[in-house]
């Protein structure tokens, strides 16, 4: 049983797995992506090159998992280029962009909270936690291109004591109409795509499934092998002064 969700880019007045951002005075204009992908030019632009020049407005997770990527991109690397990861290519390009992050989040909920305080303009976050708030009234909108896709799992045990029931409900969240009711509550949908079937139409354009063709996956054999050493790697450009 799996969850698909990402980090994408989101704007508002003030990030999903998510680009967020609005131009002052217009807080609800979007410009950026993550969760977001390819970035077009002018997201690419916006992001890694011009407008945090001008305000200092990103959020940015303090995590080399979707950076890199990203940065990569920005490079102009195509999504189905960006594995294995060239190390050098993307902290050259991170370096260029890290003296206008605002903020270095680590937990999910930051850079949406961060939108809706005005601490920022643009940021790169889980769609989820965007959705969430767009919900509720904030105007924020999401960038899905060139974002990242990434897979949450149900796992029982081999020693489960319960293993009939808990099969039981895997079951029941397979089912389209069940991952329909988690897909609309919290913007995470189910690998099911019979499952959009029965979300209404006002969520689907919150929904990862809708933009597969624009984003990519998180290489998880690659980060089996590769994880430890990016984090290494990303920690000690985290300690270089910008």
């Amino acid at each position: 049983m799996s969850l698909l969700g990402g980090a994408a880019a989101a704007a508002g007045p003030a990030f999903g797995p998510a680009f967020a951002q609005t131009e002052p005075p217009k807080p609800a204009q979007i410009v950026a992506n993550l969760s977001g992908g390819s970035m077009d030019t002018a997201m690419r632009k916006a992001f890694f090159n011009g407008f945090e020049k001008k305000y200092r407005i990103r959020a940015v997770e303090t995590s080399p998992t979707d950076n890199l990527k990203f940065a990569l991109i920005a490079e102009g690397v195509p999504k189905d280029k960006l594995y294995p990861i060239d190390f050098d290519r993307a902290f050259k390009n991170l370096d260029q962009i890290k003296p206008a992050v605002t903020v270095w989040w680590s937990t999910g909920q930051q850079p949406a909270q961060l939108l809706l305080d005005k601490e920022v303009v643009l940021a790169i976050g889980w769609n989820g936690r965007f959705y969430d708030i767009i919900k509720k009234g904030a105007p924020i909108e999401i960038e899905w291109n060139e974002g990242t896709l990434k897979q949450g799992s149900f796992i029982i045990p081999g020693s489960a004591k319960n293993l009939y029931w808990a099969q039981k409900m895997l079951a029941e969240l397979s089912i389209p109409q069940q991952q329909a009711v988690y897909a609309s509550e919290f913007g995470y949908s189910g690998l099911n795509l019979e499952s959009l079937n029965f979300v209404d139409a006002k969520v689907k354009p919150y929904l990862p499934p809708q933009y597969l063709d624009k984003q990519f996956w998180v290489s998880d054999a690659w980060y089996a092998d590769n994880g430890a050493k990016a984090a290494e790697l990303w920690n000690a450009w985290m300690l270089k002064k910008a």
